[in-house]
């Protein structure tokens, strides 16, 4: 009997303990994970996108003279803040100071791409591929490992080095399950559009069987078919279907089988397209000329593409030697507005139409050769305001722009249509120019009050 009391008492006191422990209060654990609550709360904003939150946390703690890795870490959480933010500098000195005074290989490693990555963005194009070609000599992990070779891909691209660029892109395709398959997609079909036939023809002559070879054979086929040489296309559609029957390549040349497409050889018609391609316009026009190729593809329709640049003595030129190409009946060009008119003069001067894809105003005035299709700022805007006005019925409005002078002209022409519109404009919240997360500006807008109706 006194036995079994006693057990009942132990069980009573295992109980107890039990409880005491399950109320034990909450700081408890935050001091069994060595995590400061100031520091584990910045981390929470930047796991969740509150950038402008975690930056002030952050800058916070260290005011505190945290321990070095404790410190480190909040160190290089504020240069990827900054780096996310648009402000290249702030990033760039943010790294350079973790860079001077980390032990941590890990963490230095990180701290040499953030200053690549920083330099590339500033335009210090030498400096970061000298920083990032050092870096890729380390052993990385794999997602590092990744985004340096994407870097110092979208180098290659930027100084036109094209065989460098798609050598990189290789090493780049092994390691894509472990960083951003977008971006590489992304670099894959701006390299390919960048190449020129003999590029292509090369690449697919010394790299035989890699990933990239049907992706290179189908570019070179549309090259081919763009230029009006439908038999070497056929050709080159033909050894892709060979060699990689399975491929998703092989099933897209299908569709631009000259075969298949007799129009393209006996029209003998050819569209002539001046596209920039390098400089500055160079990602808008690559889209442009992607979408060409999607129309060819479908209708058959045969184009030679030039990269017209973004100068206007460039984009004459070129009109020149196309207008002069005795397959080419009429050309169709992208063109900045410095470039629209010098190509407009130049066509109409050789007796050839030009449909100009520009915002230029009046040049349809040049002469009747001349014709112009794009939307302006300004109908753009109309028009948006004319659905969301008159057909959801919206009265009140906020905007996010840019801070460049095309974001800061569509804010002031959005401005000015809705007080035309009898509207009301409650609040503009601008971004840095190179910033690709507005997380934080939307946050901040949230904040502001709109006022009474």
């Amino acid at each position: 009997m006194k036995s079994r009391s006693l057990k009942y008492i132990f069980i009573l006191l295992i109980l107890s303990v039990l409880a005491s422990v399950r109320s034990l209060p909450a700081p408890a654990q935050t001091k069994a994970t060595g995590i400061p609550p100031l520091l584990q709360e910045a981390d929470n904003l930047y796991r969740n996108h509150r950038y402008a939150e975690a930056r002030q946390r952050y800058e916070q703690f260290l005011q505190t003279s945290p321990p070095a890795p404790q410190g480190q870490h909040a160190w290089l959480r504020l240069a990827e803040i900054y780096g996310i933010q648009g402000d290249w500098g702030q990033a760039k000195s943010r790294y350079e100071k973790l860079l001077a005074v980390t032990t941590d290989s890990d963490m230095a490693l990180k701290a040499r791409y953030g200053v690549g990555q920083a330099n590339y963005k500033l335009g210090n194009h030498l400096e970061a591929e000298r920083i990032l070609e050092n870096l890729s000599a380390s052993r990385l992990p794999g997602d590092l490992r990744f985004r340096t070779t994407a870097l110092l891909t979208e180098l290659s691209l930027q100084f036109g080095n094209i065989p460098q660029a798609f050598t990189r892109l290789l090493l780049l395709e092994k390691d894509v399950l472990l960083g951003e398959e977008e971006w590489f997609e992304d670099l894959k079909v701006r390299l390919l559009s960048r190449a020129t036939s003999p590029d292509l023809e090369k690449f697919a002559d010394l790299y035989r069987d890699t990933p990239l070879t049907p992706a290179v054979l189908l570019q070179l086929a549309k090259v081919e078919l763009q230029a009006g040489n439908p038999e070497k296309a056929g050709a080159v559609i033909r050894t892709l279907r060979e060699r990689f029957p399975q491929s998703p390549e092989a099933r897209r040349a299908a569709q631009l089988a000259p075969a298949d497409r007799p129009g393209v050889a006996q029209s003998g018609a050819v569209v002539g397209c001046l596209l920039p391609l390098s400089g500055e316009h160079a990602d808008v026009g690559t889209q442009v000329k992607n979408g060409l190729e999607l129309a060819a593809s479908q209708t058959g329709v045969a184009f030679i593409v030039q990269d017209c640049g973004d100068t206007p003595q460039q984009a004459a030129a070129l009109v020149e030697e196309l207008a002069s190409h005795p397959q080419v009946k009429v050309l169709v060009g992208f063109f900045p507005s410095a470039a629209a008119e010098a190509a407009a003069t130049a066509a109409q001067r050789a007796g050839i139409p030009l449909l100009a894809l520009t915002q230029k105003k009046n040049i349809t005035e040049i002469g009747p050769l001349i014709f112009r299709d794009f939307f302006t700022h300004r109908l753009m805007v109309q028009a948006l305001l004319d659905y969301t006005a008159n057909t959801l019925g919206w009265q009140r409005y906020a905007v996010v722009y840019p801070d460049s002078r095309y974001g800061q002209a569509l804010a002031r022409q959005f401005s000015e249509a809705t007080a035309r519109k009898a509207a009301r404009l409650v609040a503009q919240v601008s971004y840095p120019a190179g910033g690709r997360d507005v997380a934080g500006v939307v946050q901040t807008l949230t904040q502001i009050s709109p006022g009474p109706d």
